[in-house]
């Protein structure tokens, strides 16, 4: 199964009319790292995807969504599972929760 981010990456790739080889080379990234996030095989570079989205020419909630998407990566499947969980609880997203938290 893919990820969400590699998932959303491509898609934000193809609505935007470029080519992978584009993307990657805009995003001075190689494109067979590109490929091996698709396949899981890479983990996301995290210090590299606030260029990407610059690149993708994100900004809101679509630029916040693709950075936590990309977060989301690295955090462990007990995490997520949480995380879920209190998404359908509270019928809000993690990140609004803790932003609230925080005031």
């Amino acid at each position: 199964m893919l990820d969400p981010f590699a998932i959303e990456l491509y898609r934000l790739i193809n609505a935007r009319g470029l080519s992978l080889r584009e993307f990657a080379r805009l995003a001075k990234t190689k494109q067979p790292a590109l490929t091996e996030i698709k396949r899981g095989v890479r983990p996301v570079p995290l210090a590299r995807v606030e260029r990407w989205a610059d690149v993708l020419e994100l900004a809101g909630d679509d630029r916040e969504r693709f950075l936590d998407l990309a977060h989301l990566t690295q955090t462990p499947d007990r995490i997520r599972l949480l995380i879920a969980g209190v998404e359908q609880a509270q019928g809000k997203a993690m990140r609004r929760l803790l932003v609230k938290g925080r005031k």
